[in-house]
């Protein structure tokens, strides 16, 4: 019986960790350059912060505050 081989290509990943957790980091670029040794076209791998949600309320709340006292 002949060996069968299953290939999955993926153009872009997207993962999503908590924030601040580095250990995870660490984890997924060391994933990546152990993977992508023998791969002979490069991949590259984008860090990004989003806003914590408690920020992006306290922004939003100050805002408002500006357009009150600006009216």
């Amino acid at each position: 019986m002949p060996a069968t081989c299953v290939l999955f290509v993926a153009e872009k990943v997207i993962v999503t960790i908590k924030h601040n957790d580095d250990d995870t980091k660490r984890r997924i670029k060391d994933f990546v350059k152990k993977h992508s040794e023998p791969i002979s076209y490069p991949i590259y791998l984008w860090t990004e912060k989003t806003p914590v949600k408690e920020e992006v309320i306290k922004k939003e709340i100050d805002m408002k505050w500006k357009d009150r006292s600006s009216s």
